[in-house]
């Protein structure tokens, strides 16, 4: 009798160096920990099945719940050894998965998760929590507003899709890898200045610290949220809205300054040639904020850096310039005759449109047009019983001028932007500030990492508990990429090395600032074939190349978490 003789292949690429990082975080533990579930629940736990699930969105990028369990069952030899010895696909159907988001939707639970997890990375990485960034973002979705609906709601949409309903995410990360410390899923319709407070007190409780930093945008800059900070203890560097330093007292103390640029401070930025770029200029003064907080009145002082940076306010200039051009040539065509080109017929119409015009152009004080009249008298032959008559014809002429001076003066001011911050001299400089609120992309990198390769859009679910419970689980994915990122980097910058090959169309091409989604590339087809013929048992693993050698040394993991596949079948033939 022949014997029988069979080949499998699996496919686990980043698999092992996924699970290592999760389980150095300490992420199943502490969501068996902070999740307990029913006394029925069978087979592999909450917090390996959450483990497992975050290896396939991280890797695959889909969040799809009935993609998970097929995906697991092409990998059931790999994940035994590296997860645990009784893992079934069964632990990954889509209901099981559905009910994981419906436990998360529990605020309570997921605050003092989120919590423990803060403490635990904290501590894995020895980070410093010093500087604290918050901003919000938007997700819509094609899905009807309803009285039944609390998330998805009509709001200011972040995605330039007004039409469309949506929910807010609130984030508080950490400086300077972009870690996130809280989150929070809120309804569409919700205004961002009242949710930073929020943020604020539990960033400070997570973190049982004062004397942070907390850095947001201008929607930051309310009376509310600055006072707060200051009484708790804590500081604040963010731009003012025109709502708290008016246009006028704006220019007023730019042209001041214009006049006397003595006390003006310049900012240099290395642009990576090893030459040093202006890349800001500018100065700042004092102001004495008083106001009341929990029925007492106390004041501050407080700085604020009027900075100009020269790349910008040509941006902006050039905008400008191109927006009134654009403008006077709307209104010019509406002097052109011809067919197809409709003209108004009467003055009121015609008045109509060029309002429209010039607000849609947002230039009314740049502009001013003037309307000549027209009428002439038109001899209309006799017909019939009709005798001949002189008709009376309405026409115009279109005049744009430019009000130059506006236009010189709006440039002039063009480029400024005005930060705040209670913090002393010596404390923070003006040079220091103005980088620092440059590091602003670093959240908003979160959100478009949360919104394309963590695939949050497009929404396959469609209870809104499971989503909200969707978002906190894809949030736990973006803290592993910004670890991932931020240890590599760091260690690239302590050994003075480079990576190379992590580009195949440039493959002599370097890189000191590797992204997480290079790096989980460099470990595609990593293959595990298990040959069985009659008793034996053949294991075939490709050794690790160079470059992926090279990545786990720079993560800080062991070549162990993938040859221990090797190790464990033979052993177990």
């Amino acid at each position: 009798m022949s014997e029988s003789f069979t080949v499998a292949t699996e496919r686990i690429d980043d698999l092992p160096l996924l699970l290592s990082q999760l389980k150095r975080m300490g992420i199943p533990a502490l969501l068996d920990h902070h999740f307990p579930v029913h006394g029925n629940w069978q087979g592999l736990s909450l917090g390996w099945v959450v483990t497992v699930w975050l290896c396939h969105i991280l890797s695959e990028g889909d969040h799809c719940l009935e993609h998970v369990r097929p995906w697991a069952s092409k990998r059931l030899h790999s994940l035994r050894v590296l997860v645990a010895a009784n893992l079934e696909e069964l632990d990954f159907t889509d209901d099981r998965l559905a009910n994981i988001l419906t436990i998360f939707s529990n605020i309570g639970a997921w605050r003092e998760f989120e919590k423990s997890l803060c403490g635990e990375l904290l501590s894995v990485y020895d980070l410093e929590a010093r500087c604290i960034r918050h901003d919000s973002t938007t997700s819509s979705s094609f899905r009807c507003v309803s009285a039944l609906c609390d998330l998805f709601q009509f709001g200011h949409s972040k995605d330039y899709r007004p039409d469309l309903a949506q929910l807010k995410v609130m984030l508080a990360s950490l400086d300077p890898m972009g870690l996130p410390l809280v989150t929070e899923v809120l309804p569409g319709n919700q205004a961002d200045d009242p949710l930073y407070i929020s943020s604020i007190q539990r960033v400070q409780e997570d973190l049982q610290k004062r004397n942070l930093l907390h850095v947001g945008d201008s929607k930051m800059s309310s009376l509310s949220t600055r006072s707060y900070l200051v009484f708790s203890g804590d500081s604040y560097l963010m731009p003012l809205s025109l709502k708290q330093l008016s246009r006028q007292k704006r220019e007023e103390s730019i042209a001041a300054a214009l006049a006397n640029k003595e006390q003006w401070q310049e900012v240099y930025q290395s642009d990576g040639k090893g030459q040093n770029q202006l890349i800001a200029q500018g100065f700042e003064v004092e102001e004495i904020i008083t106001t009341s907080h929990e029925d007492s009145e106390f004041s501050w002082k407080e700085r604020r850096f009027f900075v100009h940076s020269a790349q910008h306010a040509k941006r902006l200039q050039a905008k400008l310039l191109r927006r009134i051009e654009k403008t006077q040539e709307q209104l010019e065509q509406l002097n052109e005759r011809g067919r197809g080109k409709p003209r108004p017929k009467n003055r009121t119409d015609l008045e109509q449109a060029i309002k429209k015009i010039i607000t849609e152009g947002k230039v009314e004080e740049f502009l001013e047009v003037n309307i000549e009249e027209k009428v002439t008298e038109k001899k209309v032959r006799a017909y019939k019983q009709r005798p001949a008559t002189l008709r009376q014809e309405w026409d115009f002429q279109i005049n744009v001028f430019e009000n130059q001076d506006k236009i010189e003066e709006t440039l002039r001011y063009l480029g400024w932007q005005i930060y705040a911050t209670p913090l002393l001299r010596h404390e923070f400089s003006f040079q220091e500030a103005v980088v620092c609120y440059r590091n602003e992309y670093r959240i908003e990198h979160n959100f478009r990492r949360l919104k394309g390769p963590l695939s949050l859009k497009p929404m396959y679910l469609q209870k809104e508990d499971r989503i909200e419970g969707l978002i906190r689980l894809l949030t736990i994915a973006l803290r592993v990429l910004s670890l991932t990122e931020f240890k590599v980097r760091e260690t690239l910058k302590k050994k003075q090395e480079a990576l190379q090959g992590l580009y195949p169309a440039n493959p002599k091409r370097v890189t000191q600032r590797p992204t997480t989604e290079k790096l989980l590339k460099a470990f595609d087809e990593v293959n595990l074939t298990i040959i069985r013929q009659a008793k034996q048992t053949l294991i075939y693993l490709n050794d690790l190349s160079p470059l992926q050698s090279n990545i786990l040394q720079l993560m800080g993991l062991s070549q162990d978490c993938y040859y221990q596949l090797r190790e464990n079948f033979i052993n177990s033939t």
